[in-house]
């Protein structure tokens, strides 16, 4: 069996995908990446990406997905990256701040 340059290629770019991305994806949205070494950055954001890729397959496998294979947890995996990227949680993160200081300050104006 010949292994040929476009299924290298896929190997390749989906094992960056899957062992480096989601990890690299949580240290950029909690700010951790300035604090870090280049080496160290690799290596926690390996390290991350198996522990989040290894839960969303359990998870994946739990909730008996019909047969748990690469498409669904390329998927998943996008999903994760996508719902913890920073520039999506900063949004909310301002409107769940603001509705905290609406409430704090109903409370202090009922407050006789």
């Amino acid at each position: 069996m010949e292994i040929g340059f476009a299924n290298l290629a896929i190997f390749a770019l989906s094992s960056i995908y899957l062992l480096f991305l989601p990890g690299y994806n949580l240290l950029r949205t909690y700010g951790k990446l300035g604090e870090l070494e280049p080496v160290e950055r690799l290596l926690l954001s390996f390290g991350l990406s198996v522990v989040i890729t290894g839960l969303i397959a359990l998870i994946l496998s739990q909730l008996g997905a019909p047969g748990l294979n690469f498409g669904s947890l390329l998927t998943a995996v996008t999903f994760f990256i996508v719902v913890s990227t920073r520039e999506l949680l900063a949004p909310l993160k301002r409107a769940l701040g603001g509705m905290r200081e609406n409430k704090n300050a109903r409370a202090e104006l009922q407050q006789p």
